[in-house]
């Protein structure tokens, strides 16, 4: 009787030690890029620009009311960041994410770039 306690409580201590570090190697580690986007305007402090479009890999997102833009859990790696507006010049950077620096802070100084206009004539016929 006592040889079963004493084996079943060393495979408790065993099995207690070893899964906190068998569950840890099974998890995925992800990262975070986050930043501002604000507008070129020669002036301090810049201007954020809201409702940005930021896309980083497959995942996209909006920059809030004040520019501010957070894309959270991403699989570690290297994306294209690409942040879009109509008006404005669209830019691209390259973030790397890595198990040593899995958070990245990335801002973004758009210009007002040309906007195009269409003009379309529509014909009501005779009136």
């Amino acid at each position: 009787m006592k040889k079963v306690i004493a084996v079943t409580a060393t495979l408790l201590i065993a099995v207690t030690a070893i899964g906190p570090l068998a569950s840890a190697s099974s998890q995925q580690c992800l990262g975070n890029i986050r930043g501002f986007v604000y507008i070129e305007n020669g002036k301090w402090p810049m201007t954020p620009i809201p409702f940005v479009t930021i896309q980083a890999g497959s995942r996209t997102t909006m920059t809030g009311m004040f520019g501010y833009y957070a894309i959270i859990g991403l699989p570690l790696g290297t994306f294209e960041v690409t942040v879009s507006k109509p008006g404005y010049a669209k830019q691209s950077k390259t973030v790397t994410l890595t198990q040593e620096n899995p958070d990245a802070w990335s801002d973004f100084i758009l210009e007002q770039g040309n906007v195009v206009l269409q003009q379309k004539t529509v014909f009501l016929g005779a009136l």
